[in-house]
């Protein structure tokens, strides 16, 4: 059965969503402070996170872990609890404060994608036939 568009858009933004994550990485000031403290273990937290964060979104859309997309939907918002730091953040910060809005706008779409139109019965999964 092939991917759902809704599904496969919920995909591509999540995976799209790496993108400002990775150019504003190297200007972030709270990295830099982890580099300092942590050395090269700071990178093997990050990938092991990244790594981590690409298998859920992988289950999510290929396996139908329908209680993961609860689970990532639940992280998102208490993510927002930190979008008034961004806004005070902007006028120090322009571009690493754009960049994190920009990431939780994709996020915000792909988790509209995956709950809506035909992402719905894709999580529906069949009762086994049992014969005889």
């Amino acid at each position: 059965m092939p991917l759902p568009k809704n599904v496969s858009r919920f995909e591509w933004l999540m995976y799209g969503s790496y993108v400002p994550g990775l150019v504003y990485a190297p200007f972030n000031p709270r990295m830099h402070i982890a580099l300092l403290r942590w050395g090269f273990a700071a990178y093997v937290v990050v990938a092991i996170i990244f790594g981590l964060y690409t298998t859920i979104i992988w289950a999510i859309a290929r396996k139908r872990q329908s209680w993961l997309r609860y689970l990532m939907l639940l992280l998102f918002l208490a993510s927002l609890f930190d979008l008034p730091e961004t806004f005070q953040r902007f006028s120090r910060e322009a571009i690493f404060s754009a960049l994190t809005l920009l990431g939780l706008m994709m996020h915000a779409a792909a988790y509209y994608f995956i709950f809506t139109g035909d992402a719905v019965p894709w999580f529906k999964r069949a009762k086994p036939v049992l014969s005889g």
